[in-house]
């Protein structure tokens, strides 16, 4: 059997990688460094998830976008790079709005569609 958070996972499972993005993101916005530096246990509280999750969700988004460095005070200490976190971001981000552009056309047809067979129905009463 498959607990609520499997099947979250299942129905979208770029949603943590997006997640783990975006906090990147906003850790490196905040810190006002090029490539900062964070502890493990301060993204985790900021994400709200267990060492174990964490650890998935940084291994789905990959050492591309971020990397451990050493160990400080008994925590991992990772490295933001932030060009490569902003690039993926403008690739999610243009893929949102291609799909949006998708379903507008789909919208357009069907409506088309619709209003093309009321005019056919319509004329056809009209003529006969």
């Amino acid at each position: 059997m498959v607990g609520k958070k499997g099947i979250r996972d299942m129905k979208n499972p770029l949603d943590d990688r997006q997640r783990f993005l975006k906090a990147l993101i906003e850790y490196a916005e905040k810190s006002e460094k090029f490539n900062p530096h964070f502890q493990k246990r301060e993204l985790m509280a900021v994400l709200n998830v267990k060492e174990g999750e964490f650890n998935i969700m940084q291994k789905k988004l990959g050492n591309k976008y971020c990397h451990f460095v050493d160990v400080r005070d008994g925590d991992d200490r990772y490295e933001i790079h932030l060009n490569e976190c902003l690039s993926l971001k403008e690739q999610y981000d243009e893929a949102e709005k291609q799909e949006r552009r998708h379903w507008q056309i789909v919208w357009l047809v069907v409506i088309t569609t619709i209003i093309g067979a009321f005019l056919a129905v319509a004329l056809t009463k009209w003529l006969l």
